[in-house]
Formats: C-alpha cells, structure tokens, sequence
C-alpha cells in the first residue's frame, strides 16, 4: 500500500515538473531567438556602415541599430532588412552630423597620443590627459546615439545633454 501511495506521488510531482522543464526549454529558446536577432541585427549594422563608406556610414547605421533595437525591445514585429534600410535613410543625416565631429576628435586625440608616446617618458602626463579625454569621448558617444533614438531633442542639444550623462553617469 506504501508503494502504490509513492508511485501516485510520483506521478504527481511528473505533472509539477513538465511545466518546469517546459520553461526552461522556452526560455532557452528565447535566450537563442535574442542571441540570433542580435547576430542578424550585428551583421546589417556592418554591411550598412560598409555601405556608407565607414565615415560616413557608421553613424546613421548606429542610429539605425538603435532604433529598432528598441522597436524590438518593445514586441513590435517587422522585417529586418527593409525596416533598417528605412532607418538609414531617415536617420543618415542626423547620425552623419552627429557622430562626424566625434569621429574628428577621436582621430586627433588618437594622433596626440600616439604623438606624446613617441616623445617618450617627456610627454607622459601629456598622453595621459589625451587618454583621459579619448575615454571620456568615448563615454559620449556611448550616450550619444541611444539619446537621439530616446530623446526629441533639437539637433544641437544632444551633445551637451550627453557630455552631462557622460560626467554624472560615467558608468
């Protein structure tokens, strides 16, 4: 009678477990489902900053990655390919002006450094300030094109209001 008892009990606990296992299955498959969207996402973000030139290309194809990473982010189902293409030519002109100028600042603070690296032991707290500035740059930029997808901001307003994300959260 014992046994019976553990055998219905066991079958009990199969019928707690299918869900369980069912969950982890389906998260499984939605952790692999996020991780190909960003590969595919990954992958139109490069052959459009190709597509651009590079220098050209490589902002409007961020702004671009952005928004429809947040159109994604919020469930809205579209397809990749004609949905960036769209945001690129939306966005070509408000990414170019944008990130332009910060990509000049990089190439000079690149070339100061390496510049204060050549003259040697000399120029070191010359080429630490410029590594200070170079990742502070960069901190910018981090914050910079996101705000453009998140914000509606006049076009000017968004380099200010990113340097202040950038020292008040450099995280």
């Amino acid at each position: 009678m014992q046994r019976h008892t553990s055998t219905s009990t066991h079958n009990g606990s199969d019928r707690r477990d299918a869900p369980t296992s069912l969950g982890w299955a389906m998260r499984l498959y939605e952790v692999t489902d996020q991780i190909f969207w960003a590969t595919k996402l990954s992958l139109v973000w490069m052959l459009f900053t190709l597509a651009g030139g590079v220098i050209l290309g490589v902002g409007p194809a961020t702004v671009a990655a952005y928004v429809l990473a947040r159109r994604h982010a919020m469930d809205e189902t579209f397809h990749l390919w004609p949905a960036f293409a769209a945001a690129y030519r939306r966005e070509f002109g408000r990414g170019s002006v944008l990130v332009l100028p910060l990509g000049a600042a990089a190439g000079l603070l690149i070339t100061n450094y390496f510049y204060f690296t050549a003259i040697g032991p000399a120029a070191a707290v010359a080429r630490l300030a410029t590594l200070a500035a170079l990742v502070f740059l960069t901190v910018v930029a981090a914050y910079l094109l996101p705000m453009v997808v998140h914000y509606d901001l006049p076009l000017r307003a968004y380099l200010p209001k990113a340097s202040l994300f950038a020292l008040t959260r450099p995280a």
